[in-house]
């Protein structure tokens, strides 16, 4: 959405010459907004913002030249300077729900969902029929994992305006996000039909149909997706899965080149080329490529299990080691308990209820490994409650950890270690032979997971049913022809562990009525 109030430029347009304006000398005020929304509609930014500064210099208040910075600002990935403006212009017309809407916007762009959410109400506040708006805060709701709030959000823009193309095709992520994949394809052959070149509809509808596994379908979709928009990497890269899926290898790996070719930071290509490579049986091949990625960027958590795995099934089993070394790399960590609780348990107590009535959590949702079990969305939003004491345990334990990483530069995890200014944090709930499928978190660099609740038959009589494993590939490698080595460690209520994003790990699955609850998180 974008509702910059912008005034009919009328003749004072006419002559205005095809590349960018720069103004000189004397210049009215009509003269300087003409030229710099030709500047702004042509793409060139700096210049269309040097004349939008120029007017309000002049003009303070004037609102075209204040939204038109706003959108500068956020489209050049200045999202603080375009919230700092939104906020300007709201105080000067409270009563406008576009100006709130922009305002969200602004602050959506900077990941402040839950501010952006708050704007959002406002402006629908004062005009409930503003269809993008509520399709703009169905996207932010979505965001904080607020799956049912998003769908009816988007639900509520295509009521209002049924031709609504995006709020349709977003209808349909939502969906599926809920596990509701024939609604979801049903919401985007909706968004389809009224703009049929929308390249993005197409790849979703492929995505679901591919979940769904009418894997030709989904070949269709995404070709049609790409046909739309040549360099749509993601596209490429779920054309090159669905036909992987399908046997199709040679296709698969065009496909991929194609995602590389123009996205060539683009890691999950390689990685993928290297899955198809270790199925081929050319091993080798896969370790070429990963490391012809990895010469540029040291840490990607798909890349190195795909080296790991290759290097296995080459029989290079301290290659292997080194990248998966479990003594090396996974440690654990308790702390101090919080002061405002008596002991350990009525802490975790707290955390349970806490995690227990969490609106997020869902059965089983789509798109994660959990089995018999319940899986939450993101837990450090507000309210965090309890969980903020956690929060602060996971900060303490990467300082931790990462001052105890081996002096050893050259390998990838270690030189690979970004910022860690980021952690993303969830639930897992898990009852009776609860577990879950082996995984690793592509997104992180390192993981953690903190116990708070563990069955009483976990730990006994020898069994290691309900502990974490390291080690066993998850299904996409089920072709392997050389098992990995594994090792499994003992939760323990207060305890948290940690380990590089790319170690495939597992839960084990146990046998109990009492549910085994944990915290998970990603840094990155």
């Amino acid at each position: 959405m974008n509702p910059n109030p912008r005034q009919a430029l009328g003749d004072s347009a006419a002559g205005i010459a095809s590349g960018p304006v720069v103004l000189e000398g004397d210049f009215s005020i009509a003269e300087a907004l003409a030229a710099a929304f030709h500047n702004l509609e042509k793409g060139y930014l700096p210049q269309a913002d040097t004349i939008f500064r120029q007017i309000l210099s002049f003009q303070p208040d004037n609102l075209q030249a204040l939204f038109s910075c706003a959108e500068i600002a956020s489209r050049l990935g200045r999202g603080d300077a375009a919230a700092r403006l939104a906020d300007k212009i709201i105080s000067t017309n409270p009563d406008d729900p576009l100006y709130h809407a922009y305002f969200g916007g602004a602050l959506q762009a900077l990941g402040m969902a839950e501010e952006a959410i708050s704007a959002f109400r406002q402006a629908l506040e004062i005009d409930p029929d503003i269809a993008e708006v509520h399709c703009n805060m169905g996207t932010a709701l979505r965001f904080i994992g607020k799956i049912e709030e998003a769908r009816a959000a988007f639900g509520r823009a295509t009521e209002i305006n049924p031709r609504f193309a995006l709020a349709h095709s977003n209808a349909g992520v939502a969906l599926k996000d809920m596990g509701k994949l024939d609604e979801a394809v049903a919401a985007y052959r909706r968004a389809i039909a009224i703009e049929p070149g929308m390249a993005l509809a197409h790849s979703n509808l492929g995505v679901a149909l591919k979940d769904l596994d009418r894997l030709e379908e989904a070949v269709a979709s995404y070709r049609r997706a790409v046909e739309i928009k040549p360099d749509f990497a993601d596209a490429h890269c779920n054309l090159g899965n669905a036909l992987k899926a399908l046997g199709k290898f040679d296709e698969a790996l065009a496909a991929y080149r194609h995602a590389i070719a123009v996205k060539p930071d683009f890691a999950q290509p390689y990685a993928n080329t290297g899955a198809v490579y270790i199925q081929q049986g050319n091993p080798q091949a896969a370790v070429e490529t990963c490391d012809s990625f990895h010469n540029d960027h040291p840490m990607d958590a798909g890349l190195l299990t795909c080296k790991g795995i290759a290097l296995t099934e080459m029989g290079d089993r301290e290659g292997a080691r080194y990248l998966f070394d479990f003594d090396r790399f996974i440690s654990g960590y308790r702390f101090d308990l919080p002061g405002e609780f008596a002991n350990l348990d009525a802490f975790h107590d707290a955390l349970t209820q806490h995690i227990l009535s969490h609106p997020t959590l869902a059965h089983e949702p789509s798109n994660y490994m959990t089995v018999s079990g319940m899986h939450s969305r993101e837990l450090l939003t507000e309210p965090k409650g309890p969980v903020a004491h956690v929060e602060e345990m996971m900060k303490e334990a990467v300082t931790r950890y990462v001052n105890s990483l081996p002096a050893d530069p050259d390998h990838p995890f270690v030189a690979g270690k970004p910022a860690l200014d980021k952690i993303n944090s969830w639930a897992v709930v898990m009852n009776r032979m609860g577990h879950q499928l082996p995984h690793i978190h592509p997104t992180g660099w390192l993981s953690g997971c903190y116990y708070v609740k563990i069955p009483d038959i976990v730990g006994q009589s020898g069994s290691q049913a309900g502990w974490i494993e390291f080690g066993e590939y998850g299904p996409e490698f089920g072709f392997c022809q050389v098992r990995p080595e594994v090792k499994a460690f003992l939760p323990e209520e207060g305890l948290m562990y940690m380990f590089p994003s790319y170690f495939y790990h597992r839960t084990i699955p146990f046998d109990s009525e009492q549910k085994r609850i944990c915290i998970a998180y990603d840094v990155f």
